[in-house]
């Protein structure tokens, strides 16, 4: 038997992600770290550090819940349970989407060894902007 979700992804990353907004709004980034808890179908992604938006810097965080499918996929879903994108781990690279009314969402994960990738573009009418994180194991 393979490697688990939860045995590839499971405890603490080192967080950083790098935004560059299009639209004429701040550029910025994040540092801080993402916990990865849970068995099964229940695993928590709990991301918690430090957003730096030009001038302004806050703490953030956000959650999502992770639910395994099959060998290599899962499913992400946002902290009230609605369903957000998939991915497939398994894969060097994968892609996925996400429609929110006008905006669309559309990431690119790229997996290695003891770290990945989130590549993500945003556009809607409002929105203009990329979001690129990198995970390293703590």
């Amino acid at each position: 038997m393979g490697l688990t979700t939860q045995a590839r992804f499971g405890g603490v990353w080192q967080t950083r992600r790098e935004i560059t907004d299009y639209a004429g709004g701040p550029s910025g980034r994040f540092q801080g770290l993402a916990r990865i808890t849970g068995v099964g179908e229940d695993m928590r992604y709990a991301e918690q550090g430090r957003l730096t938006l030009g001038q302004a810097s806050m703490t953030a965080a956000r959650v999502y819940l992770w639910k395994p499918e099959g060998a290599t996929q899962v499913a992400v879903f946002f902290e009230d349970g609605a369903p957000f994108h998939r991915f497939d781990w398994g894969r060097a690279e994968c892609e996925s989407e996400h429609l929110c009314g006008e905006d669309h969402y559309a990431v690119r994960y790229s997996f290695a060894a003891e770290s990945w990738h989130a590549h993500w573009r945003v556009k809607g009418p409002k929105k203009d902007y990329a979001a690129t994180t990198r995970y390293i194991r703590a």
